[in-house]
C-alpha cells in the first residue's frame, strides 16, 4: 500500500482484508465479543477507553489460584476460584514500571500508582505483541500511526476486529481547522492551539487581550510570533481538539496542560 495513505484508506485496506464477522461495534466488543481477560482492545487516547473499562471491570473474570499444604503426611493441594482484574502502571510508577500491564486476584492489593484498565491505547501498546484477539477502534482515529502500529501488534490477521461506528455529522466549520504554534526567540515555551479563523495573524491578536491563556508564558517573553503548522481538515470540535493535543504532546516545552475533555470521542 501506498507509504502516505491517508488513516481512512489504511483502515479500509485492513477492513477488506478481515475475515467475515471481523468488523464489529463497541456494544458487540463488550457484550459479545471480549470473553477472555488477556484479550486487547486499542483505542486512540486514554479517554475514550472509558467505555469500555466501566463495562468490562464490571465483568467477573474468574481465574484459579492453587494453593499448596505442607502437612505432616504429605503435601496438600487445594484450588480456589478468584476474580481477576487487569491493572496498567501510570506514570510515576517503579515497581511495576510505567505502561507495564498486569493482573492480579481479589486476594491482592494494586500498587499506588495504577488503574484497573481493560483497554489500552495505541501508544501504551508499542513494543508488545500478542497471540489473543485485538479489537481496533477506529472510532475518529486521527493519526495515521495509530492503524499501522494497533494492526502490526497482532502475530496473525485471524486475531484482528476493527470497531467501528457512526461519528457526528460534519461540520464545514471543522474543515478549516488549523494547528499552530506561538513562539518567542526569548523563551523555549511554546505555545500550540489550534483555529477555524481564516485570519491566523488577525486570530494571533486576541491571544494578547486573553490572559487566561497558558499562551501568556510566551507573550511575556517578548518579540512573540505565530506560525502555521499544519492545515488539518476536521468533520468535528472533538477531532480538531484531539489534533490539537496530538501536537501538545509532541512538542518539547509546551505551556498547554493535556485536557482529557479533547478525547471524550477517542
Amino acid at each position: 500500500m501506498d507509504a502516505g495513505a491517508s488513516t481512512e484508506a489504511l483502515l479500509k485496506h485492513v477492513a477488506n482484508s478481515l475475515l467475515p464477522g471481523h468488523v464489529l461495534t463497541a456494544k458487540d466488543v463488550i457484550e459479545t465479543k471480549y470473553k477472555d481477560i488477556e484479550e486487547t482492545v486499542l483505542c486512540s487516547t486514554n479517554n475514550h477507553l472509558r467505555e469500555y473499562n466501566s463495562a468490562l471491570s464490571e465483568r467477573q473474570w474468574h481465574g484459579v489460584k492453587l494453593s499448596l499444604n505442607v502437612t505432616a503426611t504429605g503435601v496438600a493441594a487445594s484450588t480456589a476460584t478468584t476474580r481477576k482484574r487487569k491493572f496498567r502502571a501510570l506514570e510515576g510508577s517503579r515497581e511495576p514500571p510505567n505502561g507495564t500491564i498486569f493482573f492480579l486476584d481479589n486476594t491482592s492489593d494494586p500498587p499506588a500508582k495504577c488503574e484497573e484498565r481493560y483497554a489500552s491505547t495505541v501508544h501504551d501498546y508499542q513494543g508488545r505483541d500478542t497471540d489473543k484477539p485485538i479489537y481496533i477502534d477506529t472510532r475518529f482515529m486521527f493519526a495515521r500511526e495509530h492503524p499501522y502500529t494497533a494492526v502490526s501488534r497482532a502475530r496473525s490477521i485471524e486475531q484482528l476486529y476493527l470497531v467501528v461506528g457512526t461519528p457526528e455529522p460534519p461540520s464545514s466549520q471543522y474543515q478549516r481547522t488549523k494547528i499552530y504554534r506561538i513562539w518567542s526567540p526569548n523563551t523555549e515555551l511554546v505555545y500550540v492551539g489550534y483555529t477555524t479563523h481564516e485570519d491566523l495573524q488577525r486570530y494571533f491578536k486576541g491571544h494578547f487581550k486573553d490572559r487566561k491563556r497558558t499562551s501568556r508564558y510566551v507573550l511575556d517573553a517578548g518579540d512573540a510570533r505565530i506560525e502555521l503548522i499544519e492545515a488539518w481538515p476536521c468533520a468535528t470540535k472533538a477531532e480538531a481538539e484531539a489534533r490539537e493535543q496530538h501536537w501538545i504532546a509532541n512538542t518539547p516545552n509546551a505551556v498547554n496542560v493535556l485536557k482529557p475533555k479533547a478525547h471524550r470521542l477517542y
